[in-house]
C-alpha cells in the first residue's frame, strides 16, 4: 500500500524528501518513517480483506482504507469538502491501492502465467509514468530520478507481496487484532473528526453509509485466490522499471507533459468517483432483494 500511495503515486511531498534526503541513510529512515506511518491503515486492510469478496465489496472495503489514511492519520479529508471527501480516499487509495495494487496484482504475481506477469508489469510501469506526470513540473522531476522512485516502489511493492504469501482467505488478524484495529483507527478518525467539526459530520454520514452498503452487499464467490507468492514469481516486475522509463521518454518526447498530467487527474479522480457510485449502487440493490 505504501508503494502505490507515496511512490506510485508521486506525492510530492513524500517523494520530495526521498529524494533530497542525505544519503541511503537518509533515504532509508524516510522509508521507516513511511512504514510507521502506513501501521495504521495497512492494520485495516488486513481486518477488512475477509471481507474484499466481489468487486463492490473490494471498492467499499477500500474506502474505509482510504478514509484512514486521509481522515484518521492526517485531515486532507477535510480540506475541500465534500470533493475531499472522495480523492483521493476513494478514487486512489481505494480503487488503486487496495484494487489493483493489493487485489489484482498480488493475484497476477501469485497465480498469473508468466506472461500475464510479464504484462501487468509493463503496464504498471507505463501507468506509472502517464500518472507522474501530474507532479513533473513541481519536482523538476528527471528521468534518472524517475526511475529512482519506481525502483523503490517496485522493492516496496515486492516485500509486500512477499510478506502476504499466504492464503488470501485465510485472516491475518484474529478476533481480537481485528477489533483492536477498526478501535485504533476510530479513535484516531474521531480526534480528527473532532477538530474539524461540523464538516466532519459530512463523511461520517458518508462512511456510515458506506458500512451499510458493505455489510448489505452479496458476498458471492471470493474473487482472491491462493496467494503462493515467492521471489522467483515476482522477478517479471522488474519489467515495470524498463516500461516506466520507457513510458517517461515517450512522454517528454511530445512536450505536453503538464496537458497529460491535468487530464490524469480528472480523469482518475472523477473516474473513481464514478466507479465507487457503480459499487455503491451495486451493494444497495443487493440489499433491497434481501
Amino acid at each position: 500500500m505504501l508503494a502505490f500511495s507515496e511512490f506510485f503515486f508521486f506525492n510530492e511531498g513524500s517523494v520530495r524528501h526521498f529524494l533530497e534526503a542525505p544519503g541511503a541513510i537518509g533515504k532509508a529512515l524516510h522509508i521507516s518513517e513511511l512504514i510507521l506511518f502506513y501501521c495504521l491503515p495497512g492494520s485495516l486492510l488486513l481486518a477488512l480483506e475477509p471481507m474484499m469478496t466481489t468487486w463492490p465489496r473490494t471498492i467499499l472495503a477500500g474506502a474505509f482504507v482510504g478514509w484512514s489514511i486521509e481522515a484518521a492519520m492526517v485531515p486532507v479529508a477535510y480540506e475541500n469538502v465534500p470533493f475531499s471527501f472522495f480523492w483521493t480516499s476513494v478514487s486512489w487509495h481505494a480503487l488503486i491501492d487496495v484494487c489493483l495494487g493489493w487485489v489484482v496484482l498480488r493475484r497476477i504475481f501469485g497465480t498469473g502465467k508468466t506472461l500475464t506477469k510479464v504484462f501487468g508489469a509493463v503496464t504498471l510501469g507505463c501507468l506509472t509514468a502517464l500518472w507522474s506526470t501530474w507532479a513533473w513540473a513541481d519536482l523538476a522531476l528527471e528521468a534518472g530520478q524517475f526511475a529512482e522512485i519506481i525502483a523503490v516502489g517496485l522493492a516496496l511493492q515486492a516485500a509486500g507481496y512477499l510478506l502476504s504469501g499466504r492464503s488470501a482467505k485465510q485472516p491475518v488478524l484474529g478476533r481480537t487484532g481485528f477489533w483492536f484495529a477498526i478501535g485504533i483507527n476510530l479513535a484516531c478518525w474521531a480526534l480528527w473528526a473532532a477538530i474539524f467539526l461540523p464538516v466532519s459530520i459530512g463523511l461520517l454520514v458518508l462512511a456510515t453509509l458506506n458500512g451499510l452498503l458493505l455489510m448489505g452487499a452479496s458476498a458471492g464467490e471470493s474473487i482472491q485466490t491462493s496467494n503462493k507468492l515467492g521471489l522467483h514469481g515476482l522477478l517479471p516486475l522488474l519489467l515495470a522499471l524498463p516500461g516506466g522509463v520507457l513510458g517517461y521518454w515517450m512522454i517528454k518526447i511530445t512536450g505536453y507533459s503538464n496537458e497529460i498530467g491535468e487530464l490524469a487527474v480528472l480523469l482518475v479522480a472523477f473516474g473513481g468517483i464514478l466507479i465507487y457510485a457503480i459499487a455503491a449502487i451495486s451493494a444497495l440493490r443487493d440489499r433491497v432483494r434481501k
